[in-house]
């Protein structure tokens, strides 16, 4: 098999050996490899349409109806998470957007007379996970290496030295606290480095082009609310 960085791993189909890239799901991986159109071999073509089916549906909304008898169970479908927008109608935030798996939350948000909204997760290429440690250490270094250079923008150069300082000069430490810093414990509490100003999120987008962030425990952070498939509840 040839070798990729890219490659995360394989996938074998009646002895045609399929690479997953970094992002993509075993679907896409499928999709990929046989193109638009289905290959020759009967077992293929099943693996092909399988996979064309479920990517398919993945990109489907669920309905409002659907997602009210959810909120009434106190469930979030997967691959998606719930926003409570505080007295207003819409997503137009000027910042970024906080989101979690719990209704409750989005209702103790939305109060009286805001809304409730069910967010769709997009396609994993657009994901950036802040729970994987190593993405977030990676951005650190960049930080850092900003930092170091003159070039970081005002309002991460506050967060890269505040790191240092709270890490008594010791750099590696420092990565590692700035690295907590986009991965939150609890967005609802606190969602530290998402807090900060555009500024700082846009800083993050020009250097990942990601714009849904995955954090600890259920929680998600959304730059533009554009690039998502939104549904208002209430």
């Amino acid at each position: 098999m040839p070798e990729d960085d890219d490659i995360e791993s394989w996938i074998t189909i009646n002895g045609t050996h399929i690479p997953i890239r970094k992002g993509q799901s075993k679907d896409e991986a499928i999709r990929d490899h046989f193109g638009k159109e289905p290959p020759d071999h009967p077992e293929n073509v099943k693996a092909w349409f399988d996979a064309t089916k479920r990517i398919e549906e993945s990109k489907q909304m669920i309905s409002k109806d659907e997602a009210l008898a959810y909120r009434e169970k106190g469930e979030v479908p997967e691959g998606y998470y719930v926003h409570g927008r505080q007295g207003k109608q819409d997503l137009e935030t000027g910042h970024v957007i906080q989101m979690t798996k719990d209704w409750e939350i989005a209702k103790q948000y939305a109060g009286a007379t805001g809304s409730e909204w069910l967010i769709k997760e997009p396609s994993k290429k657009d994901i950036f996970d802040a729970t994987n440690p190593d993405n977030t250490l990676r951005m650190a270094n960049k930080a850092f290496s900003e930092y170091k250079d003159g070039t970081l923008h005002p309002e991460v150069e506050n967060f890269v030295a505040a790191a240092i300082q709270n890490a008594n000069g010791n750099i590696k430490e420092a990565k590692q606290l700035f690295a907590k810093e986009l991965n939150p414990e609890n967005i609802v509490e606190s969602a530290q480095f998402w807090d900060a100003s555009s500024d700082a999120s846009n800083w993050f987008y020009e250097r990942t082009g990601k714009s849904f962030i995955k954090t600890a425990n259920n929680g998600a952070i959304l730059l533009d609310s554009s690039l998502t498939k939104n549904l208002r509840i209430t």
